[in-house]
């Protein structure tokens, strides 16, 4: 990784449980980048490819992971980004923490 990393946004943004969507995640530094991760629990983050703007991965989605936001986190240090992912929960709905849910 040259540089400072940071993440601008990542698209798409959300994804239901026992899926595998191929994110993009828009930024500065990202070049070289070996290790993106989230927090919480239920997702897993294979890199495809990466360049200085963009960094492309597939989220593997455990079928059992709870609805929520989780934070991308970036390098071996898991440098919080500020950037969401959220799992959305098989109905459609995400819980985000607020008062209850919201379609998205």
């Amino acid at each position: 990784m040259s540089g400072i990393a940071s993440i601008l946004d990542i698209q798409p943004s959300s994804g239901r449980p026992g899926t595998s969507p191929t994110c993009k995640a828009f930024g500065r530094g990202l070049s070289g980048v070996r290790s993106v991760e989230f927090s919480g629990a239920g997702l897993h983050v294979r890199i495809i490819a990466d360049s200085a703007a963009v960094l492309e991965f597939d989220v593997i989605i455990a079928v059992d992971a709870p609805p929520g936001p989780r934070e991308l986190l970036l390098g071996s240090a898991r440098t919080a980004t500020g950037v969401l992912f959220h799992i959305l929960s098989h109905t459609g709905y995400a819980n985000d923490g607020g008062i209850g849910s919201h379609l998205i």
